[in-house]
């Protein structure tokens, strides 16, 4: 089986009773929508400037990987998250 984007952090929001979406419709680029202990992100495609075209990955959840170690959170993953939820 494929590994799914951001398969780790879903799995992690998951394991903490929360759900974590992928919206496409009405948002260029999609979005990430995590939804947790009560608190709610809305993580938008990385770009540099308005006319630039897109990167890879989306604000926010790219930081809760380790740098240079593909599919690792950092031990803290699930504090930052929620650090960045409303």
């Amino acid at each position: 089986m494929a590994r799914l984007p951001y398969q780790e952090v879903r799995d992690l929001v998951e394991q903490h009773d929360g759900t974590m979406r992928f919206l496409r419709k009405r948002f260029l680029g999609g979005v990430w929508l995590v939804m947790l202990d009560g608190k709610v992100g809305i993580f938008p495609p990385v770009r540099k400037t308005r006319t630039e075209e897109w990167q890879e990955g989306h604000v926010g959840l790219n930081e809760l990987y380790i740098s240079g170690r593909p599919y690792r959170l950092q031990d803290n993953a699930l504090d930052l998250l929620i650090n960045m939820l409303e």
